[in-house]
């Protein structure tokens, strides 16, 4: 299969996969960006629990067990790259796919992002075909 476009919200290939409903952790310090986000996933059926900071991850993980987590590089508290080598290290959050979330996002971090273990870093006001299109692919 050819890469997918996100930014021009290729979803052909999620349309032969049916609907799957999974639960989705958002982490975002900004609440307008995370009930905006939330409310996108929501209405594609999933699970959305929402936590303000990264220190809020174990419990929020142990919690909800998501399938998927969209986290925000700058959260106050506890980064979100704090938070995720901390989730990485685990062997109980390890396996959960990270999408980070920046708002000013750098393609040049990529692969430090990648090295760290998120699947992939997205601008916070992305199109919502875009996060749409992310998430979707992580849980493919």
């Amino acid at each position: 299969m050819d890469q997918m476009d996100f930014a021009n919200g290729d979803v052909s290939f999620f349309s032969s996969l049916g609907s799957f409903s999974a639960t989705i952790l958002v982490v975002d310090s900004d609440r307008d960006s995370r009930l905006r986000i939330a409310a996108l996933l929501n209405d594609e059926g999933h699970t959305v629990q929402q936590a303000a900071d990264g220190g809020d991850i174990p419990f929020a993980c142990a919690r909800w067990s998501p399938h998927v987590v969209l986290m925000d590089v700058a959260t106050p508290d506890v980064s979100g790259l704090q938070a995720l080598v901390r989730m990485k290290a685990n062997d109980q959050t390890s396996n959960i796919p990270v999408i980070l979330l920046s708002a000013h996002a750098d393609p040049d971090l990529e692969p430090e992002f990648a090295a760290m273990g998120a699947e992939v870093c997205l601008d916070k006001q992305a199109h919502d075909n875009v996060i749409r299109n992310a998430v979707e692919t992580v849980l493919a």
